[in-house]
């Protein structure tokens, strides 16, 4: 690090990257002469490079005793410049556990460019080091075109092995000896040493490898030859064995203790368990209802705020936040930083990635416990009921009733524990997709037939993006798209294409028969101004185009032909454009402000138009499900809800958006009411809320991932799932109730996305783009299943299903029957 510009240091989870570098690098740097030494590793919001240079001033502060004052925004290699000639020191800056901003801040974020550049910089006397993750090195890729020589110096940290580990054990009792001399020396059993060192190896313990079947499995014997063992287990071992010798008054650590406690393979699978067993039985009812939110469909550890955990948990905030409080004093959660612009906000995270299969795991066996203590009740009642059948006929039809409702919700458990199954399957998949593809995409089958949920099709997804061929492109003409919309019965799609204002687009009207093969395109205006809104008659055959001189048209699609007058009304571009779901009404928000709303059936505006925005124009427009409300999207980052009968704004103003508000969608439900942010140049906001539509206040936290305006937003038919399409070229597909996404962004684009249109029987159905292009996208989960046992082109072998699957090898069949049975 001291002589080369970036040094990669790389390892297992669990292998001591963050201890080497906090107990070893950082001091051995810091007592040099002359040199800067700053550590970060708080990944999580959007203003992290803020928190870096603050990181980085507050260093310079408490090194120099002098303060650190820079008065305008400054990029961050340049900022780096003035540090350092204030300093007059090298700056060495470790970037620990940089796999988290993969994680937190999709492809291309602003970080990437400004972060290359200062280590690009011949002039800056700064060296830099990235530490992360063995798995995430093939992230690293977003920084290949930027950063020469990237991989040139680099370190990996192997897991100790049988001399590191036998240092690890004794010299810590060494210095605390050293440090109460006048207390009795504590000591360690030679025996017990060596048990520990061969009962924690690499491989031999491995949390959470089957939901309901216990969370720990042991390996066969590894070659001592090369003896790595697994740090965070010997922790977690050495620390129950040093408490229970506290407990008795030893200062002696002995090999009686852990064969008392069943050895190192049970304290490691009883950790968890003896933390959850402390707690109440409502305690752990709340802790099973937000452990899976804090992990991630790939198996990692995710920051939560408290509040948010709060609403996964669906209870009072004051039954939540103690649990919190106590699992946190159990080292199974920590607390971490909160966000700079929410100073008081509480968050917390697994104190470790080798935790997060223990947790789901421990999650999937409480589901399980509970569903056999459902049963249990139900055979009570059941014997009751009969009971009281036989001495009370007359209350047959209540007892029933009760045996039905009891068995559904048995049905309901068994159903969790199904998704949990599924979820561990997932993971799995997710973890062998980079070392053993064939198998990822076999176990992402296995997660989707266990169970048909968000992360099953997700993973599924995320496995083919990039090796299948997913999208059916359509081209209208050179310029960007607009805007899309399908027709209620899904066979005729339209397409509106425009330009620079004042451009003749060619052919910027288009409907496209999704029926033939290939899909045939029918321009409806074949040159003139550009079209920014198009919308589908719910009912009719009727088309409606927004154009970039204010003007409406209302087309028979099947005749290509205008019905009736062109709608007059407004004096600038048409930007959006709705139909109510009884299709009587036409609101129409334009780039002058207003909102038109117009009678179908006369082609005449209702009343006169209202004004939208004061300061500017209205982005966009969305009825609701019931028909009953309006809601519009302006300039000034407000949004307005309209009564749709008596054209007035219903309560306040909704405010949260720090630019304009660009996209609306509601939830099919109508209780839910998403916007997304940004602006046509540089943008301020590009995230993602969602509303209640009742009470008119924000759902949790925004949704944050894109790097760019959100163009264009859609829920799925259930309401579970978000698509957004963004202006950084990308589309995110989002867990409603988590705010975060299902998988990495999809880059099919080479321009602004800036519409897309949903189907009813997947995730998104249509994207368009500024590229020209509109993709049409495969939703079906039998085509995605058939895609990957084609791509796997082999069934799982009976050794994975035992390993992987369930070790009950009567349970295994062939994941895809059309290929030959592994013999």
């Amino acid at each position: 690090m001291l002589t080369a510009r970036l040094t990669l240091l790389y390892g297992a989870s669990g292998v001591g990257k963050t201890s080497v570098l906090a107990a070893g690098v950082t001091p051995y740097l810091r007592a040099m002469p002359h040199t800067l030494v700053v550590v970060f590793k708080t990944w999580q919001d959007q203003t992290f490079q803020d928190e870096l240079m603050d990181a980085i001033a507050r260093q310079i502060h408490d090194t120099t005793g002098r303060p650190f004052n820079f008065n305008a925004p400054l990029a961050f290699d340049e900022f780096l410049a003035r540090a350092i000639k204030q300093t007059e020191r090298s700056l060495l800056i470790i970037l620990d556990q940089f796999e988290e901003y993969f994680l937190y801040h999709p492809n291309d974020d602003p970080f990437d460019e400004s972060f290359a550049r200062a280590v690009n910089r011949g002039d800056l006397n700064a060296n830099f080091l990235l530490s992360l993750r063995e798995d995430a090195l093939s992230q690293l890729d977003r920084f290949e075109t930027r950063i020469p020589n990237l991989m040139s110096n680099y370190l990996r940290l192997e897991h100790l092995n049988r001399d590191g580990a036998i240092n690890a054990i004794r010299k810590p009792l060494d210095v605390y000896n050293a440090k109460l001399a006048s207390e009795p020396p504590s000591a360690i059993e030679d025996a017990l040493v060596d048990a520990l060192i061969q009962q924690v190896q690499t491989g031999r313990v491995m949390l959470g490898q089957r939901v309901g079947h216990g969370a720990v499995t042991i390996a066969a014997p590894i070659d001592t030859r090369d003896v790595r063992i697994e740090t965070p287990f010997l922790q977690m071992v050495l620390t129950r064995l040093w408490d229970e010798e506290i407990k008795v008054g030893s200062h002696n650590l002995k090999l009686e203790t852990l064969n008392h406690l069943g050895g190192a393979e049970k304290i490691v699978r009883t950790h968890l368990d003896a933390v959850m067993k402390k707690l109440a039985p409502s305690e752990q009812e709340v802790c099973s209802s937000f452990f899976d939110r804090l992990v991630t469909p790939s198996g990692t550890k995710i920051a939560q705020t408290a509040d948010d955990l709060v609403t996964y948990a669906a209870r009072p905030a004051e039954r939540v936040k103690p649990v919190l409080k106590k699992l946190a004093d159990a080292r199974v959660l920590r607390p971490i930083a909160p966000p700079m612009d929410q100073p008081q906000t509480a968050r917390y995270e697994i104190f470790h990635d080798v935790l997060a299969p223990g947790i789901l795991d421990w999650r999937g066996r409480y589901a399980e416990r509970k569903r056999t203590r459902r049963w249990r009740l139900i055979f009570l009642g059941t014997a009751f009921i009969a009971l009281v059948i036989l001495v009370l006929a007359i209350v047959t039809i209540n007892a029933n009733t009760r045996a039905i409702s009891a068995e559904a919700e048995a049905q309901y458990l068994h159903k969790q524990a199904h998704m949990a199954e599924s979820r561990r399957l997932a993971i799995q998949s997710a973890i062998h997709r980079d070392k053993n593809y064939s198998l990822a995409l076999l176990l992402g089958i296995e997660a989707h037939r266990s169970d048909d949920n968000l992360e099953t099709r997700a993973n599924l997804l995320d496995s083919l993006v990039g090796k299948a061929q997913l999208t059916t492109e359509l081209r209208a003409s050179g310029n960007r798209i607009s805007s899309l919309a399908l027709s209620s019965d899904e066979l005729v799609l339209a397409s509106g294409s425009s330009g620079a204002p004042g451009t003749i687009i060619d052919k910027p009207l288009v409907v496209w028969d999704l029926r033939t093969q290939p899909i045939g395109s029918i321009p409806l205006i074949d040159n003139g101004l550009g079209v920014h809104a198009v919308a589908f008659h719910p009912d009719e055959q009727i088309l409606a185009s927004g154009s970039e001189d204010g003007t409406i048209t209302l087309w028979d699609y099947a005749t290509q032909q205008p019905i009736g007058e062109v709608l007059l009304g407004h004096k600038l571009q048409v930007n959006s454009l709705s139909f109510s779901p009884d299709g009587k009404i036409l609101a129409s928000g334009s780039e002058d402000g207003t909102i038109i709303f117009w009678d179908v059936s006369t082609h005449k505006p209702i009343d006169q138009p209202v004004i939208g925005s004061a300061r500017g124009a209205v982005k966009c427009v969305a009825f609701s499900p019931d028909g009953n409300t309006l809601a519009s999207g302006n300039v000034d980052g407000t949004i307005i809800l309209w009564d749709a009968s008596s054209h007035h704004p219903i309560g306040q103003h909704l405010v949260g958006h720090k630019d304009w508000v660009l996209s609306l969608a509601f939830s099919p439900d109508g209780e839910i009411l998403a916007s997304g942010g940004g602006n046509l140049n540089a943008s301020k906001d590009n995230t993602i809320i969602l509303w209640n539509v009742n009470s008119h206040q924000p759902i949790g936290q925004p949704f944050i991932g894109h790097r760019n305006s959100i163009w264009s937003i859609v829920f799925d038919p259930g309401g579970q799932v978000l698509v957004s399409a963004s202006q950084d070229k990308t589309i995110i597909i989002w867990d409603v109730n988590s705010h975060v996404p299902l998988l990495q962004p999809l880059v099919m684009h080479q321009d602004t996305v800036s519409s897309l249109t949903g189907k009813a029987d997947g995730f998104l159905l249509v994207s368009g783009s500024w590229d020209g292009t509109i993709l049409l996208w495969d939703t079906n989960l039998d085509s995605w299943i058939a895609r990957a046992c084609k791509l796997a082109n082999r069934n799982i072998t009976v050794e994975e299903w035992k390993q992987y699957v369930n070790p009950d090898e009567s349970t295994y069949h062939v994941t895809c029957p059309d290929l030959p049975s592994p013999k």
